[in-house]
């Protein structure tokens, strides 16, 4: 049972991994921007300098990084945020680590 169970979860995992190759720069968008609260989901752009938002904060970094584990099970470092400028560019870091 166990050993399924980690059968199944390889084969999710695979699944994710594979999903990521395919995932456009408009649905990491819409991801990144589900992050933020108050701004406005249309503000957010491949062009937009993330960091010139009203509401990023570490915390924000935090909750990127944490939702770039989540979603696509790569270990995003502060140092890749801070290498970025725009959020196309963040997820060209991404596409970089897989």
């Amino acid at each position: 049972d166990a050993q399924e169970s980690r059968g199944l979860g390889d084969v999710y995992k695979r699944q994710k991994l594979h999903s990521f190759r395919n995932f456009s720069l408009q649905e990491f968008i819409k991801k990144f921007a589900e992050l933020f609260e108050d701004t406005d989901p249309n503000e957010i752009q491949a062009d937009t300098n993330f960091r010139e938002l009203y509401e990023w904060s570490s915390l924000t970094a935090l909750s990127v990084m944490a939702m770039v584990a989540d979603e696509y099970e790569i270990l995003l470092k502060g140092e890749d945020i801070r290498k970025a400028g725009t959020v196309n560019e963040l997820y060209q870091i991404l596409k970089n680590k897989r």
